[in-house]
């Protein structure tokens, strides 16, 4: 590795380092996290560690290794302008994993209101609070708990899940900055209104708006993102209560297709590690 580029990247690994060691640590609850306020200097400094990582890597394949790992699916019907779309992080379709970086790592897309103190983007946030429409209606009232985060409060998130659990187990549970589909502003994670289960856990599963999301989800353009039995390709524990925005188009076809991750429709490779 040149002199120039080593250089580059340590100071990078130094950067993301301090944010680490100076960002707070979560309550009891992902929610906690997920709302969690940084400071400025903070996001500065995660923000510039990951982007100078980036900037020295670029032309080298880093989302994916020379070998793919075990679990990569062939592609299932994707078309040309849906694959266009899978690296742009302004798109509805990219695919953010622990093989695939967002680019720029310290991406902020605009984001708008949709209640209960989180934000999505425009067009996620229209159809988020179309479904909670649709969903209290039909008598399973549900909420986002987190939708956007920026680079710098996942920062937050993820080390507060380290510290609790260690690395390893943290890396099932939360995204590394710069890896999250929170990043995007097009995910959300939901939490029933009502009974007896209000936190993320597998008691998620068994309640009524789980399967209503399962139903339903789809006609208003979203995808459960993290299914059950996907981790070695998804690389997360099943989270039935993150959904993906992808649009009511795509989230048709996606359907249709019997995919069970984007990895899967997209014929990429599996993402279980960094």
């Amino acid at each position: 590795m040149p002199a120039r580029r080593a250089h580059a990247l340590a100071g990078a690994a130094a950067a993301i380092a301090l944010a680490l060691g100076g960002c707070s640590l979560l309550g009891s609850s992902a929610e906690d996290s997920g709302g969690s306020s940084t400071p400025g200097a903070l996001a500065a400094a995660a923000g510039a560690a990951g982007d100078a990582a980036e900037a020295q890597t670029t032309g080298s394949p880093t989302a994916s290794p020379a070998d793919p790992p075990a679990g990569a699916a062939a592609p299932t019907g994707a078309t040309p302008a849906e694959l266009a779309q899978i690296d742009d992080p302004d798109a509805l379709l990219v695919v953010v994993n622990k093989r695939r970086p967002l680019k720029p790592r310290s991406y902020r897309p605009d984001v708008v209101s949709v209640g209960y103190g989180r934000t999505l983007r425009p067009d996620a946030a229209d159809a988020l609070v179309a479904l909670m429409h649709a969903a209290g209606k039909d008598g399973v009232p549900m909420y986002p708990s987190s939708g956007y985060r920026s680079y710098a409060e996942q920062v937050t998130t993820y080390a507060g899940w380290a510290a609790k659990m260690g690395r390893a187990k943290a890396d099932v549970l939360s995204a590394r900055a710069g890896y999250s589909e929170h990043q995007t502003g097009l995910a959300a994670d939901m939490r029933p209104s009502t009974g007896t289960c209000r936190a993320y856990s597998t008691c998620f599963g068994d309640t009524p708006q789980a399967a209503w999301l399962k139903k339903h989800a789809v006609e208003f353009g979203f995808v459960i993102r993290y299914e059950a039995g996907q981790t070695a390709v998804t690389g997360y524990d099943p989270e039935p209560w993150h959904l993906r925005y992808v649009g009511k188009t795509f989230a048709a076809r996606y359907a249709a297709s019997g995919a069970h991750s984007l990895e899967e429709y997209f014929g990429l490779p599996a993402a279980p590690t960094y």
